[in-house]
């Protein structure tokens, strides 16, 4: 009976996750490989490494030819992966009225989120944060956005109001 030593254990990212896979050694030189990524790609590689750019979960499994003893081991599932869709980070500003601005969250595949203006993180109950301003104010206003396989996303502007007494604010915003 073939032992199967090798052990599966799941690993968890996102899209754009990058595995390095090894054969076992006991194969011996002159072996052949068919790794079957579970995502329609296969690789014909030793040691081969290996991005998944699709959302699912995947069972890796090798297949290995041993020149000589000419047995086939079929099926060492080398791992599990689970890969879950990156968030995008996206924000858009709105006037809410002359003291206050609204940040509205604009990400995708996104489940939780934090506000960092000027390296201060700022909490909101929803997605959305307003911020008051004043006369002339800069800062720097970053969003993190996080989905659930902890994978994050960032995006930094920088936010500069222009208010002249009474006047509406005027909003520049640059990346």
């Amino acid at each position: 009976a073939n032992e199967d030593n090798s052990s599966a254990s799941v690993k968890i990212g996102c899209t754009g996750l990058t595995i390095d896979f090894d054969a076992p050694e006991e194969y011996g030189t002159n072996a052949k490989y068919l790794w079957n990524f579970g995502d329609g790609y296969f690789s014909n590689e030793e040691n081969p490494t290996h991005a998944f750019n699709k959302e699912g979960i995947f069972d890796v499994s090798l297949s290995v030819n041993a020149v000589g003893s000419g047995q086939i081991s079929s099926n060492v599932v080398q791992a599990m992966i689970e890969v879950h869709e990156a968030p995008v980070a996206r924000f858009d500003l709105e006037i809410s009225s002359t003291r206050a601005i609204k940040l509205i969250d604009k990400s995708l595949n996104a489940v939780e989120f934090a506000w960092i203006l000027d390296s201060e993180e700022k909490t909101s109950e929803g997605s959305d944060i307003l911020i008051s301003i004043a006369d002339n104010t800069k800062c720097n206003v970053e969003l993190v956005a996080e989905n659930a396989g902890d994978c994050s996303d960032s995006l930094t502007k920088e936010l500069h109001i222009i208010k002249a007494g009474n006047q509406f604010p005027q909003l520049n915003l640059s990346v």
